[in-house]
């Protein structure tokens, strides 16, 4: 060996549960380590769509406790990160495309009485446009709103993983897991930078494939294992839009009574529509098990959007024949500024009814009796934080100094806004008002320290980073102190920050992943931006951190 102190804990994968559970783990005072292939949810989980609900879905098969549970979860998360999420209504049209007006009606009530009353009082009809169904097929008839989340699912991977580094986890992006072999109480692991291919090998008492839809794959591949819970994977689209109609508002819409499409606004200018969800064959399609985005993966730089040749023309046409039939003016194919998808690992339990998956399953196995591997199978951004809780539970027994729990009771990094204290307890305002009001008195403090800078500067900050944002900012005050100026409010002290705190590396990791301005950015700004990074920064390898340490 190399003389490194051996992991408790080796996480495989950077998306939302690799990273909840590294952060999870990492809290309770575990040596922690975790490798992604690529940059830090760059697959699925930065690629959802944008709708956090609560779980409504399972209102259909009336899995209550399910329901129930996912709320309690959703809640939770409001007060960990309440700048990432933005609570909006949900319009439904009542009509003869979509359940009776008195089953939806019982049904939202029932999902307010088990949880979601909490968010109830942020919307209210004031919100809503003077004509909410202007924007559907005349037929729409009567409507129902109902509370909703945004969430910015791929900060809340970063927030994770910062997390899980505050207390002292190894996070390694852009590093493969090459193999790994079954040692004496644990487990060998070799991992290699993707770019300059070079190696290093560390050891783990216990292993976490957190690997997405290439979990099979890296069981069978990588791990020398073998699984019974063998999953099926399923490819969700998205076709983003100029915004047509009014409002900060969601749409629900259901086309006769099965097929459900979601649309949703895109901060102020766009539209996101979907998901149409088909099954999905992973022969000879691996690399878009990760993304559309790699052109040039060995010379570790891309610059194409990540958006770009996901979803081929016959998937739109046949989402765009679900949608139109709902509208008052049908989307057509040029109408589509960007589109993208995401492949999720599911498994189906074949003793349950058909077609119902489960929303994720933990597969442990321990062949020698002292090298235990946990595979996360399916999950979700709204059971991440449980889901990491499980994990370890069924690690403790390999785990003899885990502490308790302790993430439902503390905040993401960036979440402590003003009117809370670190118990989560908070003052002056109701539960009601809570997160409108802390969000609006972190913008106010930002105001107040950085008074010369533009508004709409610190409005974004504030909602990307939380409370981080003072960090970034520092002691600058006059715009001058702010570097280059790349477009649409993003500067060079901005991209400084993300490269020495987020693991930024590249333009698309600074405008897809970390400050949500990609729609916005056009080709000579991207480029700019491109150019901008070959000249101020040369590639570090994360692996070398660990011969550092």
């Amino acid at each position: 060996m190399n003389g490194l102190k051996p992991f408790d804990i080796f996480v495989i994968g950077g998306g939302i549960n690799g990273t909840a559970i590294a952060a999870d783990a990492a809290g309770r005072g575990l040596r922690v380590g975790l490798c992604e292939t690529h940059d830090l949810g760059e697959a699925a989980f930065s690629r959802c769509g944008k709708a956090f609900h609560g779980g409504i879905r399972h209102l259909e098969r009336l899995k209550l406790y399910t329901l129930r549970k996912t709320l309690k979860e959703r809640n939770i998360l409001l007060k960990r990160a309440p700048y990432l999420i933005n609570a909006i209504p949900f319009i439904i049209p009542c009509n003869e495309q979509s359940k009776p007006r008195w089953m939806l009606q019982s049904r939202l009530a029932l999902y307010d009485l088990l949880g979601n009353k909490y968010l109830r009082p942020y919307i209210s009809h004031r919100s809503l446009p003077k004509k909410p169904l202007e924007c559907l097929n005349p037929s729409a008839g009567k409507w129902l709103s109902y509370p909703e989340c945004e969430i910015d699912d791929s900060r809340l991977v970063i927030s994770n993983a910062l997390c899980a580094a505050e207390n002292q986890a190894k996070i390694l992006p852009r590093t493969r897991c090459h193999s790994a072999e079954p040692i004496e109480h644990g487990w060998r692991i070799v991992l290699e930078d993707i770019v300059t291919k070079e190696r290093q090998q560390v050891e783990s008492k216990t292993i976490v494939n957190a690997t997405g839809a290439q979990v099979e794959k890296t069981i069978s591949d990588t791990l020398n294992s073998n699984t019974r819970c063998h999953t099926e994977l399923v490819k969700h689209n998205f076709v983003i839009v100029k915004k047509f109609y009014d409002g900060q508002v969601g749409y629900k819409l259901q086309k006769n009574k099965r097929q459900v499409m979601t649309l949703s606004p895109l901060g102020e200018d766009y539209c996101l529509v979907g998901p149409l969800v088909e099954s999905y064959s992973s022969k000879n399609n691996s690399d878009e098990l990760h993304s559309g985005e790699r052109e040039s993966e060995s010379e570790g730089k891309s610059e194409t959007k990540p958006e770009n040749n996901c979803v081929n023309d016959d998937v739109i046409r046949r989402l765009l024949n679900i949608v139109n039939p709902l509208l008052d003016t049908p989307i057509k194919s040029s109408d589509i500024v960007s589109s993208y998808s995401h492949i999720r690992a599911i498994y189906r339990d074949p003793t349950g009814p058909s077609g119902t998956a489960q929303d994720y399953v933990l597969d442990f196995s321990c062949t020698k009796g002292s090298n235990p591997i946990v595979s996360v199978i399916g999950g979700s951004l709204l059971t991440h934080r449980v889901l990491a809780e499980q994990t370890l539970e069924l690690l403790s027994p390999y785990l003899p100094h885990l502490k308790k729990p302790w993430t439902a009771d503390s905040f993401l990094p960036g979440g402590e806004l003003p009117g809370e204290n670190r118990n989560g307890q908070h003052h002056e305002k109701e539960d009601s008002d809570l997160a409108n009001y802390r969000l609006n008195s972190l913008l106010k403090q930002l105001k107040e320290k950085y008074p010369q800078l533009p508004v709409p500067l610190l409005q974004r900050l504030s909602t990307c980073y939380g409370t981080r944002s003072f960090k970034l900012l520092g002691d600058k005050q006059k715009i001058e102190e702010l570097g280059q100026h790349f477009g649409h409010h993003l500067y060079e002290v901005e991209c400084d920050f993300l490269v020495e705190y987020e693991w930024a590396d590249n333009a698309n990791d600074v405008i897809w992943r970390r400050s949500q301005l990609g729609l916005l950015f056009d080709a000579d700004q991207q480029k700019a931006l491109s150019q901008w990074f070959d000249k101020a920064y040369q590639y570090k390898p994360a692996v070398r951190q660990l011969s550092a340490s």
